[in-house]
C-alpha cells in the first residue's frame, strides 16, 4: 500500500492504524474505550510521559492529554518525555505553555492545521 509506514512499536488493532497500542486492550489512545484511555491518561498525569507515536490526535484528544499532564508552579504543562513520532495532529497543535524536560519527538509527524 502506498504511503504505509513501517514502525517499531506494537500497533493498534484498528485496521490501518499505526498508533502505539496501550498497555490495556489492543487499541491506541484515539481508538481505545473510555476506561482504557482514562487509565493511560492517568499514567501521563503520574509520570509526565506522553507516548502517542503514530496516533491520530484530534483537538479533543490533545486537550485531554495536556489537561491531565502534570503542571509546574506557573501552571505550564510539564512533559518529562513526549513521543509524537508519526502522529497526525488533526487540528491546531498548541504546545505554547508546555515544558518538555527530557525531549520531544515529532519525527514524521503530520500537522493538518498550524
Amino acid at each position: 500500500m502506498a504511503g504505509q509506514v513501517s514502525v517499531d512499536w506494537p500497533t493498534c488493532d484498528e485496521d490501518g492504524c499505526i498508533g502505539i497500542r496501550l498497555d490495556a486492550g489492543g487499541k491506541c489512545l484515539a481508538h481505545a474505550g473510555n476506561e482504557e484511555r482514562d487509565a493511560a491518561l492517568g499514567q501521563v498525569a503520574q509520570t509526565g510521559k506522553i507516548d502517542a507515536r503514530g496516533v491520530t490526535i484530534s483537538n479533543t484528544l490533545l486537550k485531554r492529554i495536556l489537561d491531565g499532564a502534570p503542571r509546574d508552579s506557573n501552571g505550564y504543562v510539564v512533559a518529562t518525555e513526549a513521543q509524537f513520532t508519526e502522529a497526525t495532529f488533526q487540528g491546531y497543535a498548541g504546545f505554547i505553555v508546555t515544558t518538555f524536560q527530557d525531549g520531544a519527538w515529532f519525527v514524521g509527524a503530520t500537522f493538518q492545521d498550524r
